[in-house]
């Protein structure tokens, strides 16, 4: 969500920047409050808003940044508006890899075009595969029971094996998938990439939808389901005048 705008000053007048003590027009401070939780005026204008920002990721370990007027802590999307496309990636790697770090069973979705995490409470599924030898071939007198470990992203359903930290490789054991991506681990991550700048999953079924031009009506042909492919939500979902997500995220922002 944008910061909000109750703060906003109104043109015409100079006011004095309390962090570099110097009075300038309107059109010098944000049209918003370094916070959603700010509950003062517009007092720091957009030029000590960034170099503030900058300042507090000179540091090379992660925190989280204040407001320069006062104590409540800015979101990341609120970085994201007030500072340098850079800057934010910057302090977006940071915060990510933070979380991952300090919070128990916490994982990522590791589908390219998608930015959700989740808690993975470990469920292991018995799967009846056969094990490997170490020529990678299938050795039927020694099959057994494995267990699967897949984490499925609660935001785009975008399956992870959880030992190997990878796409999900149904059919597979983790040995045979190890042996047989062994030396092109770097190949699969491109193939990984490629597929998801083409194709989003249906929010009703789930199915891979490709696109391939055209406008941003997407129809899938095995439930019927239509949705908006810049924010993959089925229309209806939302309050915008095609019902889906991202118009009203677009007004939001502009």
């Amino acid at each position: 969500m944008a910061p909000s705008t109750k703060r906003r000053r109104t043109s015409g007048i100079k006011y004095l920047c309390l962090t570099c003590d110097t009075e300038r027009v309107s059109s010098q401070f944000p049209d918003y409050n370094p916070t959603n939780d700010c509950d003062h005026l517009i007092n720091t204008c957009t030029p000590c808003l960034r170099q503030w920002i900058t300042a507090q990721l000179s540091s090379s370990s992660f925190k989280k940044i204040k407001c320069p007027e006062c104590n409540q802590t800015m979101s990341n999307e609120e970085i994201r508006v007030a500072t340098s496309k850079k800057n934010w990636i910057k302090y977006d790697e940071r915060e990510r890899r933070h979380i991952l770090d300090f919070t128990p069973n916490w994982r990522w979705c590791l589908k390219a075009d998608c930015r959700a995490g989740q808690v993975h409470e470990s469920k292991p599924v018995p799967d009846a595969i056969a094990t490997v030898n170490t020529r990678g071939k299938r050795n039927k007198k020694d099959q057994q029971v494995a267990f699967s470990d897949i984490c499925v992203c609660h935001e785009c359903g975008y399956e992870a094996c959880v030992p190997c930290d990878r796409p999900w490789h149904a059919g597979e054991s983790c040995a045979e998938y190890q042996v047989r991506i062994e030396g092109h681990a770097g190949e699969e991550d491109e193939s990984v990439k490629a597929i998801a700048k083409t194709t989003k999953r249906c929010p009703r079924c789930a199915r891979n939808i490709e696109k391939n031009g055209g406008c941003h009506n997407m129809h899938c042909t095995q439930c019927n389901a239509t949705f908006c492919w810049r924010c993959a939500s089925a229309f209806g979902d939302g309050s915008g005048p095609w019902g889906c997500k991202c118009v009203k995220q677009l007004t939001n922002t502009h």
